[in-house]
């Protein structure tokens, strides 16, 4: 691993070296045992919001943030006295998004039941909370890198390590740009994907009783809540205040029932496997509680409501709309990659004759510029599922990929290699199947992109 530079790997606050604990499954439901659930999961949401919501600040600022909201100046003193001469909240993270998410796992199997408002304004309170937090840290690290052995991670091996280190960065980087987010939604959804699928406002409107414009206005609108910085940065709202004051008051009750989750029903979730688990987590992403204080537990999450959620709405009790559903999302996701060429380039020509169903190894969507050298793609959504998590699937853009390998779901190991596999597909298919370039195309070169957006692991898409 000698082309790995240290300053591009982080790491994280461990409990064994910290306070000489055991970080086990067992000694964190011993500590979560007397804390209350509701209070628990609001300041791990509150936290997830810090370190893993919507904005440009650093893990070193998220940290710092993180640490002020628990305001353990002796504790932090600890810990800094461990991570300090290593580089401190720069390259030593207390908090991140993986640890997050399992701690909560870990509180609706563990806590107290009862709501015990105030709880954490005790100081000891909150280091118990420290501790367990930490506990989950390691516990995230020994799931996730299950009988996984970065000593063997060399140049010729990486296709067998993408889908774990894919997994981690997924769950210690921060959610989406906002702007970006609901752009990327509102230009598939209520653009492209309907001129493909034209049932789609009146399947979305039969599921959802709303429609894909209000929705849209109510995820967007509670976006603020997980904006980094913002005053209501993982905030809990109340139900029947959000929107009281304008006309969605009597959308958003409409709304809240779609993505949001009561406490039981998310201990339910945590009972089975953690591909369940965040299957619960990604449709709904909210938790109701019996006060109707509700919060979003997951930024990621959430923020996928906008960029793929709308396109499960329509498979909920209609699993044989499938085929149809994937198949316009794909020619959509097509019409979206494309007019983004072509705002880059003023002189594309794109929507090149397809096969139109005749068999080729390779087909080429747009052409952008006339002259040297010419950008060319084949852009194919994909929802791969990993045996790690298919839960949490990618969709994958492949720019000038095989038909054959971009737009299929695979099965565990062999989805993780997919993005390696198409980059040589594309070269070998080029090599040996197409027919010369224009003299004007000095060199070629196959890439990839991967729009990372988690989407439920329920999907089996086939093109």
């Amino acid at each position: 691993m000698g082309y790995v530079n240290a300053r591009d790997v982080s790491s994280f606050a461990d409990i064994a070296h910290v306070y000489g604990l055991p970080s086990t499954e067992g000694y964190a439901a011993n500590l979560l045992a007397s804390l209350p659930l509701q209070e628990t999961v609001i300041l791990c949401a509150r936290l997830n919001a810090i370190v893993s919501g919507i904005g440009i600040a650093s893990m070193e600022r998220r940290n710092r943030a993180a640490m002020s909201l628990i305001a353990l100046p002796k504790e932090e003193q600890r810990i800094l006295s461990f991570t300090g001469p290593r580089g401190g909240y720069r390259t030593h993270a207390v908090f991140f998004r993986g640890q997050l998410l399992h701690l909560m796992r870990l509180a609706v199997r563990h806590c107290s039941p009862e709501s015990r408002p105030g709880f954490y304004e005790a100081p000891k309170n909150r280091v118990q909370f420290l501790k367990v937090a930490l506990v989950a840290s390691a516990l995230w690290t020994e799931r996730t890198m299950a009988s996984r052995n970065l000593a063997q991670l060399t140049e010729e091996t990486v296709e067998d390590h993408v889908g774990y280190l894919r997994k981690i960065i997924e769950e210690t980087n921060p959610a989406p740009n906002a702007i970006n987010t609901i752009g990327r939604g509102w230009l598939l959804f209520a653009e492209h994907f309907p001129k493909h699928y034209p049932a789609f406002e009146d399947e979305f409107r039969e599921t959802t009783r709303m429609t894909f414009d209000q929705y849209s206005t109510c995820v967007s609108g509670l976006m603020t809540y997980i904006v980094v910085g913002n005053e209501l940065e993982g905030r809990v709202f109340k139900i029947n205040a959000v929107g009281a004051a304008t006309t969605y008051r009597g959308v958003f009750p409409e709304y809240l029932a779609l993505d949001s989750q009561t406490p039981e029903q998310f201990a339910h979730a945590s009972q089975g496997s953690q591909a369940e688990f965040e299957k619960a987590m990604w449709e709904r992403p909210i938790i109701l509680f019996p006060d109707g204080s509700s919060v979003i537990i997951d930024p990621v999450f959430f923020s996928a409501k906008l960029s793929v959620g709308p396109l499960f709405f329509l498979l909920r009790d209609h699993p044989e709309r499938g085929r149809a559903v994937f198949h316009a999302f794909g020619l959509a996701f097509e019409d979206y990659a494309n007019a983004i060429v072509r705002r880059m380039f003023g002189n594309a020509r794109l929507n090149l004759k397809k096969a139109n169903g005749k068999k080729t190894d390779f087909e080429v969507d747009a052409v952008a510029g006339e002259g040297p050298p010419p950008s060319c793609s084949r852009p194919k959504p994909s929802f791969s599922r990993r045996s790690s998590s298919p839960a949490t699937s990618t969709p994958t853009s492949s720019a000038i990929c095989e038909r054959s390998t971009s737009a299929r779901e695979t099965p565990s190991g062999s989805s993780r290699r997919a993005p390696a596999r198409s980059r040589s597909a594309v070269g070998r298919s080029f090599r040996t199947n197409s027919p010369p370039p224009p003299r004007s195309i000095r060199s070629w070169w196959p890439t990839t992109c991967a729009w990372i957006a988690p989407a439920p692991g329920c999907c089996s898409a086939r093109r």
